[in-house]
């Protein structure tokens, strides 16, 4: 499509791009530049995914609140696809609050706007988020739904944004791409910046999850907010988290309690989730007897909401989402597959890796753990992972004898 201008306001070509029923406009070097840092507004064609899913669980949360019409915010707008595009395809929006302090994303975002003739449902602002955040607070002002998509951590934008929600029955959505810190490479960050030390694990993704959620919990905790993790996912580079607030000293204090630590054995896989601030932690592991490596403080409670997953898989299947459609309801079958599961899987392959074995069929596996009396399913987090109740040297033993019968 040859590049378009929209005048002095735009300083930049443009190109006009469809995504589910918004039509809209980049910059014209947006879908081809991977260096979204250089172009002047961002865009990442490769978040269609997290925004699909993002629309669907407004969707679901929007039909649970049945008697109220929404305000949905986005304080880091971009081109204000996302914003757009849950004006235009989730009935009972009362109205779609847009902030971006780039003055190129504003104008842009502006004329997107314009483009879909939601002038009066969508209002779009050119200010520092948490300036934008900061004038909600007041109880007429508040949100029903945040959503925090940043470049990197969302951790600078938590507070403002959970003492902008409103006080009942609110949902904070938000990604976070700063992977390094929260897997276990840079721990010392992930400790400055979530509030836990994370641990470098073949299951560090979840421990991601687990640091950002339980990061939200002690914030909203401040503001006497509790709070319920409804669904998370892991994605391609970043992770991803919706949480429902709602007020109450009594709610806050519950919430508190699923805070914990992960204990890990770095000799022998041996890995435990342990819920509580102020509880006891065994130092050596009780298989080998290493010292324990300890994760957290972090969320150790459920992470899926099963039948909230389910709501959201329900109106995927009711829309067109291209061939991103089969990628949504695939990551959401594994998600419902996997709400009932057991914490902190297995990567299959890493453990045989440490037994210096071939890698037996993962189905075979899961069998003979059921054949045992031990709960199993997979994981979205990862294909080679599994999630059982079964401790790592039972685990290990399968393994083994799979191998063995091949």
């Amino acid at each position: 499509m040859t590049p378009v201008s929209k005048g002095e306001r735009i300083s930049f070509p443009l190109r006009k791009i469809t995504e589910g029923r918004v039509s809209f406009y980049i910059p014209d070097t947006a879908e081809k530049d991977t260096n979204f840092v250089k172009t002047p507004v961002f865009y990442n064609p490769l978040m269609e995914l997290n925004r699909d899913i993002s629309l669907l669980a407004v969707q679901v949360f929007q039909q649970e609140e049945k008697q109220r019409q929404i305000r949905f915010c986005e304080p880091l707008t971009g081109c204000g696809v996302r914003g757009i595009r849950i004006a235009l395809e989730i009935p009972d929006v009362q109205q779609i609050h847009l902030n971006d302090k780039n003055k190129s994303a504003y104008e842009l975002t502006r004329e997107n706007i314009r483009e879909n003739e939601l002038q009066d449902k969508v209002t779009v602002s050119n200010e520092d988020a948490n300036l934008f955040l900061d004038k909600q607070t007041s109880s007429g002002n508040r949100f029903d739904v945040i959503d925090i998509d940043p470049f990197g951590s969302p951790v600078t934008f938590i507070d403002s944004s959970v003492r902008a929600l409103r006080k009942k029955n609110s949902l904070l959505c938000a990604t976070a791409t700063d992977m390094a810190p929260l897997c276990g490479v840079y721990p010392n960050v992930s400790l400055r910046k979530y509030g836990g030390y994370s641990l470098k694990t073949k299951y560090c993704h979840e421990i991601a999850v687990r640091l950002l959620a339980g990061c939200i919990v002690r914030t909203a905790a401040r503001f006497s907010m509790g709070t319920k993790v409804r669904f998370v996912h892991s994605t391609d580079h970043y992770i991803r988290v919706y949480v429902e607030t709602d007020h109450g000293d009594t709610k806050a204090n519950i919430s508190l309690q699923e805070l914990g630590y992960v204990l890990h054995c770095f000799s022998c896989s041996y890995r435990e989730l342990v819920r509580g601030m102020s509880t006891h932690l065994v130092q050596f592991c009780p298989n080998c007897n290493s010292v324990l490596s300890i994760g957290g403080p972090l969320f150790a409670g459920e992470l899926f909401d099963k039948s909230f997953c389910e709501r959201i898989k329900s109106e995927a299947e009711k829309r067109k989402f291209d061939d991103a459609k089969k990628r949504v309801t695939r990551l959401l079958d594994r998600v419902i597959e996997e709400a009932d599961g057991p914490p902190l899987y297995y990567d299959v392959h890493s453990l045989c890796d440490e037994l210096s074995i071939r890698v037996p069929k993962i189905e075979h596996v899961m069998s003979d753990l059921e054949k045992n009396g031990f709960k199993v399913t997979r994981t979205h987090f990862k294909p080679t992972a599994l999630r059982t109740d079964a401790g790592v040297e039972d685990v290990k033993g399968v393994l083994m004898k799979c191998v063995k019968i091949e």
